[in-house]
């Protein structure tokens, strides 16, 4: 049996109290790479929030040159 879940994200969750306790939780733990998910590299990273504004449309995409 298929089961198929939509979730509408153009409106905020309401979260509970456990997940809101949960998340103060989480919040206090520093975070832990390993090998697996190592840091990223400073140029990594603006290279990661560079395409996620051009992706949100804050920033224009380069046009290709001819």
């Amino acid at each position: 049996m298929l089961v198929k879940t939509t979730i509408d994200f153009s409106k905020p969750m309401e979260l509970t109290d456990e997940e809101l306790k949960e998340l103060d939780e989480l919040d206090k733990h520093p975070i832990t790479f390993d090998e697996d998910c190592p840091p990223l590299t400073e140029k990594q990273m603006k290279d990661y929030f560079q395409e996620l504004l051009k992706k949100k449309g804050y920033v224009k995409k380069e046009a290709a040159i001819s």
